[in-house]
């Protein structure tokens, strides 16, 4: 019998801003080594649950939550819950990509300069290692004192990714992180969601039916803040048991 909790569990969660609810009766939960899609019209609440794991949205006016959320067994919404620590846990990735003004080696290693600052003298070994996890390497490894804003916006979001993985997250949310990039550079970044679902908890808002399909296990599709239906993706997909699924997906 496995005891081990799962990476994200979610129960009977509400969201809400200045009294709107945003999202509703939430229950689900997300497995280890495998990525789920959470698919849905825009404005359906897919980036609100997201923010809402990595606990994003805490600074936004009035925002209530309310349920429980658990991340690795630990309630998140809890009282003394270290939001620094989690953040270490739980990388995110957005729709444009996020670097800081800084060279590309400074954004590789700026987590564990926060998180680990006992290990400076590894940053450059640690640089190459988290680059080439992101399939970066070779593309950078002669401008890594360049400024990170000078990369194209691929390379830039692929770069986002190295410096999340440089603090150890078992889990990874991505907000539709290929919406931007031109095929090239989405080729590359799901064969990276491809190699991070061997290891972590990859939970991807995206609006790429394709996308979703090549990508991931389970399917959870979210209209109007409520979960209308959620399980393997092959079922989903294929045989959706949900009228308002099956308007999505025939659009």
């Amino acid at each position: 019998m496995n005891d081990t909790p799962p990476p994200i569990e979610i129960r009977d969660a509400c969201v809400s801003f200045r009294g709107k609810t945003v999202l509703d009766e939430i229950d689900c939960e997300f497995r280890p080594r495998s990525a789920t899609a959470v698919i849905g019209s825009s404005g359906s609440g897919k980036t609100t649950l997201l923010r809402t794991i990595a606990r994003m949205n805490d600074g936004m006016d009035g925002f209530r939550f309310r349920g429980k959320l658990f991340v690795q067994g630990s309630e998140i919404y809890g009282n003394g819950t270290d939001v620094c620590r989690l953040r270490g846990k739980v990388g995110m990735v957005f729709q444009k990509p996020c670097v800081f003004p800084k060279s590309v080696l400074e954004n590789a290693v700026f987590g564990l300069k926060h998180h680990q600052p006992e290990r400076k003298k590894e940053f450059p070994e640690l640089a190459e290692r988290f680059l080439r996890e992101a399939f970066l390497w070779d593309e950078v490894k002669d401008r890594l004192h360049q400024p990170a804003a000078v990369l194209s916006q691929g390379q830039q979001q692929r770069l986002a990714i190295a410096r999340a993985l440089a603090v150890g997250p078992e889990i990874f949310l991505m907000d539709e992180p290929t919406a931007s990039l031109d095929p090239k550079s989405t080729q590359a970044i799901e064969e990276l969601v491809r190699s991070l679902k061997q290891k972590h908890c990859v939970v991807l808002a995206t609006h790429n039916l394709g996308q979703a399909r090549r990508l991931c296990e389970e399917v959870l599709f979210v209209c109007e803040g409520r979960i209308r239906e959620s399980g393997p993706a092959s079922r989903v997909f294929d045989n959706p048991l949900d009228e308002e699924t099956r308007a999505y997906l025939s659009q």
